[in-house]
């Protein structure tokens, strides 16, 4: 974990340096149709689904959200398709068609597929979202 910590830290130092760190306001009071934050705002929406802004056990707990994309080159869309099975890509689309998948719509896909190569390869890109959740001490 320790590894993860600090990539994490660095990726998000990168972003602030880059000004792409966004840093939310630290309330001063709970949350509620009127917030203190350095002076007093009004609320048009809140995160606290769960009323636990104000439980005495959360102050003093840190989030940390960040974003990276990927990009994988492959020879051939077989290989593409493996990959991403490995990952756990799944379409997950209503109305898709339940059982195997025809040797017509396979073949179909692999040529659908081939108008997307570039320099000989393939690319599959995906987003790898991460966070971390600390308290403080």
């Amino acid at each position: 974990m320790p590894a993860f910590s600090s990539h994490l830290r660095d990726l998000l130092a990168q972003r602030s340096s880059e000004g792409l760190y966004r840093q939310r306001l630290v309330l001063e009071s709970p949350q509620g149709p009127k917030v203190l934050a350095g002076r007093q705002y009004l609320n048009f929406g809140s995160n606290d689904y769960l009323s636990l802004a104000a439980h005495p056990q959360v102050p003093g707990i840190v989030m940390a959200m960040c974003e990276e994309s990927f990009a994988v080159q492959y020879d051939r869309v077989g290989e593409l398709l493996r990959a991403l099975k490995v990952l756990g890509a799944h379409n997950m689309n209503r109305g898709r068609a339940e059982g195997l998948t025809t040797t017509a719509a396979l073949q179909a896909m692999y040529r659908s597929y081939e108008q997307w190569r570039s320099q000989g390869k393939l690319s599959a890109t995906y987003d790898v979202q991460f966070g971390m959740i600390e308290k403080q001490r």
